[in-house]
């Protein structure tokens, strides 16, 4: 569903390409699933009103019996062909911050 040259934005960085942004992905979950006991994955996908997708994401994270819900969204454009051209990801306000506090308190990083 993605366009080969499809462009995707998070937090100041542009990945262009399907291989290039499920890259992306992949080693966002690989990363988290050394660092953490547990992650769990939601979503809800919803049109918005000038025919784009937008993606409400849930990620449960566990780490020492410590449990922290982050949330964040995407909004995926279309093509004239119906394949994703553009993925945004948006962080929502105060989630950054309530993780860095999570991730303070169970002692843990997300680099490397």
């Amino acid at each position: 569903m993605l366009a080969e040259d499809c462009i995707y934005t998070i937090r100041g960085h542009v990945y262009t390409g399907r291989d290039a942004i499920m890259a992306t992905y992949v080693n966002s979950d690989r990363n988290a699933q050394k660092k953490f006991d547990r992650v769990e994955y939601e979503s809800e996908v919803n049109p918005s009103d000038d025919g784009r997708y937008v993606i409400q994401y849930l990620d449960r994270l566990t780490h020492n019996d410590q449990v922290h819900e982050h949330r964040c969204k995407q909004i995926l454009s279309f093509d004239e062909t119906g394949v994703i051209c553009r993925i945004e990801h948006v962080d929502l306000p105060g989630e950054s911050e309530a993780l860095e506090s999570y991730l303070d308190r169970v002692g843990l990083t997300l680099d490397g």
